[in-house]
């Protein structure tokens, strides 16, 4: 089964109650392997991310992926991933 082009969050709050107690944005992005300032963007919203990129993140906090994005939709202008993503 093809995996979805990008990976939206479903809302900033899930994201903060998920890093509670456990990290900020900074050592989350460091643990993950991506910049702060990427986080930063798909935590607002701005940006989408990899499958991989989504995946890693709920890995690093311990929940299921699916509780923290839902796939973007294939127009979505800010389905665009970074280079190095």
């Amino acid at each position: 089964m093809a995996r979805p082009p990008g990976m939206a969050l479903r809302s900033p709050e899930r994201l903060e109650l998920a890093m509670a107690g456990q990290h900020n944005k900074s050592s989350l992005a460091r643990k993950v392997g991506i910049t702060r300032s990427y986080l930063v963007m798909i935590a607002g919203g701005q940006r989408t991310c990899s499958p991989d990129t989504a995946d890693a993140i709920a890995a690093a906090l311990h929940v299921r992926t699916d509780l923290l994005f839902t796939p973007a939709m294939a127009d979505d202008s800010a389905a665009t991933t970074p280079k190095g993503e």
